[in-house]
């Protein structure tokens, strides 16, 4: 039981990491947006998937 118990602690933290990176990633492109003044773009990648990646790549947010 303890092993599980392990295991689920390590995938909630897991996903945690992995939630506060992909935070930390939208808040970047979203500062390089605005710092261009492509304010149009923020409410777009916002509900667009392939159009947000698709700034990841332009933008070089890593």
């Amino acid at each position: 039981m303890l092993r599980e118990e392990a295991r689920e602690e390590g995938r909630k933290e897991g996903r945690a990491e992995g939630m506060k990176k992909g935070e930390n990633k939208l808040g970047a492109l979203i500062d390089q947006l605005l710092r261009l003044g492509r304010n149009n773009d923020i409410a777009r990648v916002a509900t667009d998937s392939e159009y947000r990646q698709q700034l990841y790549k332009e933008l070089q947010v890593i």
